[in-house]
């Protein structure tokens, strides 16, 4: 506080000097020279029932000028302040920035690769209804790109035709390394025995996965695919993979829990 007051004392003569309007100083030192040194002047406001000595008065402007003065230096001490605080601020905020920079590097990040579809398991006996008992299966890769292990916690695939799915050789829990070497292959199977009904429909899995800090990352993917009618081979028609960063894959765990 003391080194507050301090600098603006020493910035006191300065802002006198550096009032706004030059005209108004130049104006207060005539009136303080007139009083000073021109009997006339005092013997005029003495005419105005003064009480007191009239010389006094030459001390008004100044008193005037010396609290502009004090005004300006503490604003201008404000100024800096804020400038000051606002620069701190915004290292503190870069600092952050470059430590989430190498958490998120150093994070594990899992990637997916375009899925294949085909059928297996149970062979077909007819292409024609909704009481054909037959198995399909979706392979796709699983790649930990990330800098470190994910520790898989959760697997899960689901239908839009409700079909019942089960996600094979994939363990919950298991570890996943990092690097190409180490991806695995997620296989998604239908349960045999169930009614499959032939068409269009979109098949969707997700992983919950953890760090080392067991800090949580949810990843989600899907495929549109025509099974169709005909008896033909599967068909891809759309892939929607997760391009998402760890960060906001972390941030997707934390909304969902």
């Amino acid at each position: 506080m003391n080194a507050y007051y301090t600098q603006i004392l020493r910035e006191l003569p300065g802002q006198i000097f550096r009032a706004v309007d030059r005209w108004v100083q130049l104006l207060a030192i005539v009136v303080f020279l007139g009083f000073l040194f021109i009997p006339e002047v005092g013997e005029r406001v003495a005419r105005l029932d003064f009480p007191g000595e009239t010389r006094f008065l030459a001390l008004v402007p100044v008193l005037v000028l010396v609290l502009y003065g004090l005004a300006t230096a503490n604003y201008q001490r404000v100024l800096a302040l804020e400038a000051s605080r606002d620069a701190f601020q915004e290292k503190v905020a870069d600092l952050q920035r470059e430590v989430d920079s190498v958490i998120w590097r150093t994070a594990p990040h899992l990637r997916w690769q375009t899925p294949t579809v085909s059928y297996g398991g149970i062979p077909a006996i007819s292409f024609g209804g909704a009481d054909e008992r037959r198995k399909f299966r979706v392979g796709v890769l699983l790649t930990n790109v990330g800098g470190q292990t994910a520790r898989i916690r959760r697997v899960s695939a689901s239908s839009s035709r409700g079909d019942t799915l089960k996600v094979h050789d994939v363990g919950e829990p298991s570890d996943l390394y990092a690097g190409v070497e180490h991806r695995i292959m997620f296989n998604i199977l239908s349960e045999p025995g169930q009614a499959f009904e032939l068409g269009p429909r979109t098949i969707t899995w997700s992983v919950c996965y953890s760090d080392q800090e067991n800090k949580g990352y949810d990843t989600v993917a899907s495929v549109d695919v025509n099974f169709p009618v005909d008896g033909g081979s599967p068909q891809v028609t759309r892939f929607t993979s997760d391009e998402s960063t760890p960060q906001e894959q972390s941030d997707k765990h934390s909304r969902h829990g």
